[in-house]
């Protein structure tokens, strides 16, 4: 019982954790986007990094669902910091 409230607790660490970074990512998406709408010059970099940041959010969705699930091993999340 010890065993498996241990790996309960690392995945809703990691849950957090990865809830966090999409919560930075979608606050810098938005920021891109307005400073992209209040300036109709936005350089090819800009909108690189949003569609970047777009998929980022994405991929941490799809991660924090299969921590959550199970269906992810806590090693690919950790190697996933870098």
């Amino acid at each position: 019982m010890e065993e498996i409230q241990e790996r309960l607790d690392n995945v809703e660490m990691k849950q957090r954790h990865l809830a966090s970074i999409k919560k930075r990512a979608e606050a810098e998406l938005t920021s891109l986007k307005e400073r992209q709408n209040s300036d109709e010059n936005v350089e090819e970099v800009a909108q690189a990094e949003i569609e970047h940041l777009e998929r980022f959010i994405e991929e941490a969705s799809i991660r924090a669902g299969e921590a959550i699930t199970g269906k992810l091993d806590a090693d690919d999340i950790i190697g996933e910091r870098a």
